[in-house]
This record gives C-alpha cells, structure tokens and sequence, in this order.
C-alpha cells in the first residue's frame, strides 16, 4: 500500500512517537491507515495527534503513495484546510506549486468520487445547482423517457427531468440501473409497455392500447390474449390487427 521511501519513514516516527505520550491540551483523531485506504475505526487504528502533526502526516500520505490511493490522499490534504466545529485546522505552510500539485491529483480524486455518487444515486443536486454543467456530478446523457398516463415522449438529462417534474432522485437512478420500472409514470422508451392494435370484428371497432389494458378493460383472459398475439387467434370478437 504504502511506498518504502523516507516519507514513510518519516510518518511512521511521527505516529511512533505520538502512541508513547499524552498530548495535554487540543489534540485530533488520526486513522493510521485511513479508512479510504481500508482502515476502520478500532482503537489500534487511531492515534492523537496535535493539529500541525495530523497536517504533516496527510501531506507525508500523499507521497508515501500512488495512483488511485495518491489522488485519496490528495482529496483528504485539501480537506485538511477546511475548518470544522470541532477542528482548529492548522494553517497549510505548502508553497503555492505543492499546492498547485496536490491540488491537481485532488480533483482526479473528487471526480472518480463523483462518478461513484452519479452511480449509486447519492449526488448532490444542490451542488449541481450551483456549478450546473461545469460539476463533476453533472450526467449530460440525454436519455429517452416516457410517461404513460399522458402518452409523453421527451428527450432529457435526468437530471433536467427530475427538476422538470420533481421526481426523486435516487427513484430516477433505480429505473436507470433497471431496479425498478417507473415513478410517476415515467419510465425510459425503451422499456415503454408494446401498444397493440385490436380490431373488433362484429362491430368493426380498432383500439390501441397495451395488453394489459386490452385484458382489464374487456375482460379477457391473459392466455386468450397471448394466442391472439403470438398464434394469430381470436376472442369475444376480438383479433390483433396486423400490419
């Protein structure tokens, strides 16, 4: 996980040093090995350190690895400047191109987070709000839906259709990951129930409608009308037109 360099070394003495003492006054909880990297929250996995020690050891993570765990690393140094209630952040002494640096491995990092969020359906359209298309949370796909009550055929991002109707989120995600079918009555065009057309051959009457339509409204059986389709058959005066 971690490389054999002197920046290894060095943040193993930090927390060497830090598991023999007592730290007497402000200290912070640091995950030995951070939970993105698959540490967890025991008692061996944590140490005290003082806010300057805790800011060193995440700048020391982001050498001391690579790839996808450097970029980790990255995103949890840049979070490191950001103040919390319970957090006096200490000041960053990185020069402007460490930063600069750092800050590049970050946003690979926050994009691959995002893109994990987009999937799982956990993305944060208030941010969205904000940055619109320019946010890595932003899915520009346009995708076809299709709202069966009113018969609507429309070409959207989902994220245009669920501000558009006030749909819920994660509902729009099940149906794309195909979890489940509709909400509201959209659902994606592909996956639109088949309309068939009847014809009513004593009183010469055509319909279109769905098969299960056509079952609840004339009261036919669903074998009836899957011979009607498949085997050319007829019920109650009723036949599928073809062509």
């Amino acid at each position: 996980m971690y490389l054999h360099n002197k920046y290894t070394r060095w943040y193993f003495g930090i927390i060497n040093n830090a598991q023999n003492r007592t730290i007497i006054g402000y200290s912070e909880k640091h995950h030995i090995i951070p939970k993105s990297l698959g540490g967890c929250n025991k008692r061996n996995n944590l140490v005290s350190l003082t806010a300057r020690e805790h800011f060193i050891c995440h700048w020391l993570l982001t050498k001391m690895t690579t790839g996808k765990d450097k970029n980790k690393m990255c995103m949890a140094l840049i979070m490191m400047e950001k103040n919390h209630k319970k957090h006096f952040r200490y000041n960053s002494p990185l020069t402007s191109r460490v930063y600069a640096s750092v800050k590049a491995q970050a946003i690979e990092g926050f994009r691959e987070s995002a893109k994990k969020l987009v999937q799982q359906g956990k993305h944060n359209f208030q941010k969205i709000d904000r940055h619109g298309q320019n946010h890595p949370s932003f899915d520009h796909t346009v995708y076809i839906w299709y709202h069966i009550p009113s018969k609507t055929k429309i070409s959207m991002t989902r994220y245009d259709l669920i501000k558009t109707y006030k749909l819920g989120n994660g509902d729009v995600c099940q149906i794309l990951k195909g979890i489940r079918k509709s909400t509201k009555g959209w659902i994606l065009w592909e996956k639109r129930p088949i309309e068939y057309t009847w014809f009513h051959i004593e009183t010469i009457t055509v319909v279109v409608m769905t098969k299960s339509d056509f079952i609840k409204k004339y009261s036919i059986s669903r074998s009836s009308v899957e011979d009607m389709i498949n085997k050319n058959h007829s019920s109650k005066g009723w036949a599928l037109q073809i062509g």
